[in-house]
């Protein structure tokens, strides 16, 4: 199941976005047939069970596996979101470059796999601190 009362109107507007992109990999004629069956479904009645329904079907009838995939990887990652925003732990994007990525990512491998930002933390945290009290004590003098 796709859609249920939390993820309707994200999804529909989720599918809408994407459907006319390279993210589905269909010509255009089905697109065209699916994006007019799409907007069959009634968007502002998100919290009843037959929208709902139609939704799940509609991603049923015309998503391939593919795609069914990337639809639940981005519910999934909107709710992880969601969930780490209500404990105060929003996370932010920050381009690396390809080089920078290896060295965190080889760190996180000798950590037993910590994330990339626990391998941040635990490495240069410490270095910010002293620099910053290296900062202090230089302003003093």
């Amino acid at each position: 199941m796709f859609a249920d009362k939390e993820n309707f109107s994200w999804l529909y507007d989720y599918l809408s976005q994407k459907i006319h992109t390279t993210w589905w990999e269909a010509s255009l004629r089905v697109k065209a047939a699916a994006d007019k069956e799409l907007h069959r479904i009634d968007r502002a009645s998100a919290k009843r069970p037959q929208s709902i329904k139609a939704l799940d079907s509609w991603c049923d009838k015309w998503l391939g596996e593919g795609e069914r995939k990337k639809v639940l990887a981005a519910i999934r990652q909107r709710r992880k979101r969601a969930k780490d925003k209500a404990k105060g732990m929003s996370k932010k994007s920050s381009p690396i470059t390809p080089e920078a990525h290896q060295i965190l990512k080889e760190l996180s491998v000798l950590d037993n796999d910590s994330t990339l930002s626990e391998v941040i933390i635990k490495y240069l945290k410490p270095v910010v601190e002293k620099r910053r009290k290296d900062s202090v004590r230089g302003r003093r003098r």
